[in-house]
């Protein structure tokens, strides 16, 4: 599913069907698989809602697709990678907000509805916040944090209040001498 999502750059005007194309070129997979992403991804692009959530914004805006990130939190080393962000950028190129889209393929019922992903990952969110402030040089309150839960097509914002508190969970204070041990681990390695 995020192979055909980064394939899409903004949905005004996309050719869902070349997307799917492209894909199914892209490496040989069971026929049946095939169809089922198929039809799970044309599904998803039919919806208002992700129709919005994959336009493009007005005025000056960057767009990463499947973009790794590394960096230290305490001593501690992360990677990860943003499945999408917006990044609107003032005149001269600083940013002024973005907006960090995860997909997520889970599938929902009454006991693991959106509301409950959206807690569950609630976490891994904030991190993402965090990681995409320092990067861009940003107030993480400037940053949208936003799930699509692709099986409803349906988007879900993590709460900035909840992405803060996680946050405090994730990110322990670290002392001097720590930071400095970190640092030259990082520059060893």
């Amino acid at each position: 599913m995020h192979a055909l999502f980064e394939r899409v750059e903004w949905s005004d005007g996309v050719d869902v069907d070349s997307v799917v194309e492209s894909w199914k070129a892209s490496a040989p997979r069971d026929r049946a698989f095939e169809e089922a992403v198929s039809a799970h991804f044309r599904r998803a692009m039919a919806s208002g809602e992700v129709q919005k959530a994959l336009a493009r914004p007005s005025g000056r805006v960057e767009l990463w697709r499947e973009k790794p990130f590394e960096l230290m939190v305490g001593n501690q080393w992360i990677s990860g990678a943003f499945d999408r962000v917006v990044i609107v950028r003032h005149p001269d190129g600083r940013a002024l907000s973005a907006a960090i889209l995860d997909y997520k393929t889970n599938r929902l019922d009454e006991a693991n509805s959106v509301e409950h992903w959206t807690g569950h990952y609630t976490p891994q969110m904030a991190l993402y916040g965090w990681a995409l402030a320092r990067m861009l040089r940003m107030e993480p309150s400037d940053i949208q944090l936003q799930l699509l839960f692709t099986q409803k097509a349906q988007l879900a914002a993590v709460a900035p209040d909840s992405a803060r508190k996680a946050m405090e969970g994730l990110i322990k204070p670290v002392s001097a001498s720590e930071a400095r041990s970190a640092r030259r681990r990082s520059k060893g390695s």
